[in-house]
């Protein structure tokens, strides 16, 4: 602001550092809360903003397949490279923040304005999701009709083992001792 109007006040400066006290104090607060929630949710978001970015990848693989169809996700390539990855993860307690020299992390450089864009990442992901879907849909469909006409292609066992292997998402519900030996003979 302009120190004209604030000269020109009845109040004088004496009369106004107690609002700019109450101000900077109540900029500390809303600031340090605001380091704390955004860096606490930042390794998801960035786990999230990472499987985006290796779905897309993959997607775009598959989308040099012609037998899969044409090309599919025009423009998310372009939307993920511009989503705003955040700050630097950052460990400052903001407890120990001297706002009244900086008026932010210096570490970080975290602005108060600044916020996880979480609903732009959703409907990225749920884009890409879709995108990928369809094309995991066409090459399932392809191969299922290949074992169905009795392809007898080693390459085609091979494949279907390397995505059985790929996914071991659901080995958490059979994990015992007994399968857990077996894996370190492995």
């Amino acid at each position: 602001t302009s120190s004209g109007p604030l000269l020109g006040s009845r109040r004088g400066w004496e009369g106004l550092a107690p609002e700019i006290a109450r101000f900077k104090s109540q900029y500390a607060v809303a600031y340090r809360a605001h380091h704390q929630d955004v860096h606490q949710s930042l390794p998801a978001y960035i786990r999230d903003l990472e499987a985006a970015r290796r779905k897309m990848d993959a997607h775009s693989l598959l989308n040099a397949l012609p037998e899969l169809g044409e090309p599919t996700g025009d423009g998310l390539f372009e939307d993920l490279g511009v989503i705003d990855p955040g700050p630097s993860p950052c460990r400052t307690d903001p407890d120990v923040l001297d706002l009244d020299a900086v008026p932010g992390c210096p570490s970080c450089q975290l602005s108060l304005g600044w916020s996880i864009p979480e609903e732009e990442l959703a409907r990225l992901v749920s884009a890409i999701d879709g995108v990928l879907e369809d094309k995991n849909r066409r090459l399932s469909n392809l191969l299922v009709e290949r074992v169905l006409e009795g392809n007898n292609d080693q390459r085609l066992g091979e494949f279907i083992t390397i995505v059985q292997a790929s996914d071991l998402s659901a080995l958490s519900n059979t994990l015992n001792e007994e399968l857990l030996a077996f894996i370190r003979q492995l």
